[in-house]
């Protein structure tokens, strides 16, 4: 074989390993943005069953239940414990300016907010490093959001006419390690969200 033909190999190798690539991430990115878009909606709309089902927070819980040694109906009485106690939490959550706490995005996508999605990002969770390769990507989503009543736009140190959203999505891989869950539950979550970086603009009236 002659080299001029090597290298015609080698480029066709490389353009299926890139179109390849390509339609992998096209194929999760399309993905990430449904299960934010689910999340989000439901939460406008206190739907707290879709909300449960998304929440990463909450499978983890429900994951540990199941994957105790015990019998199946102890397993799902857990469940539902767990689903009771995870719905009064978000029932008696209150406005919260620490991100970080539980619910606090109940109180930013609101009923009245409108948003568009405006890039995803996959990245290695470094966090988990000993995860299967499959497992280890989170997705970073960029959601920018408009509030066109100041009555109930949230208050983050003002009231929020417009900010971008930075949401950390995982996939249901990452949180449910039995083949149960695997093979029903292939989504991904809302996991927890932060805002960018000089992004807020408050109403100034």
């Amino acid at each position: 074989m002659s080299g001029k033909s090597k290298l015609v190999i080698a480029a066709l190798g490389f353009a299926i390993l890139g179109i390849t690539l390509y339609l992998l991430f096209a194929g999760k990115e399309k993905a990430v943005r449904e299960g934010v878009t689910i999340y989000i909606e439901a939460m406008k709309h206190r739907d707290f069953a879709v909300v449960y089902n998304y929440h990463a927070p909450s499978q983890r819980r429900r994951t540990m239940a199941l994957k105790t040694p015990a019998s199946r109906e102890s397993q799902l009485h857990d469940i539902d414990i767990i689903y009771n106690d995870q719905l009064a939490s978000f029932e008696q959550s209150q406005p919260e300016s620490n991100l970080r706490r539980p619910w606090s995005e109940k109180f930013l996508f609101t009923r009245e907010m409108t948003y568009r999605i405006l890039s995803v990002t996959m990245v290695e969770d470094r966090e988990n490093p000993s995860l299967p390769v499959q497992e280890r990507i989170v997705a970073y989503t960029e959601v920018e959001a408009e509030y066109p009543d100041k009555e109930t736009a949230p208050d983050l140190g003002g009231k929020i006419r417009k900010v971008t959203y930075l949401v950390k999505m995982v996939h249901s891989r990452n949180v449910a390690r039995t083949w149960e869950e695997k093979s029903q539950r292939d989504r991904w979550l809302f996991d927890s969200l932060t805002l960018k970086e000089g992004s807020i603009a408050y109403y100034t009236y």
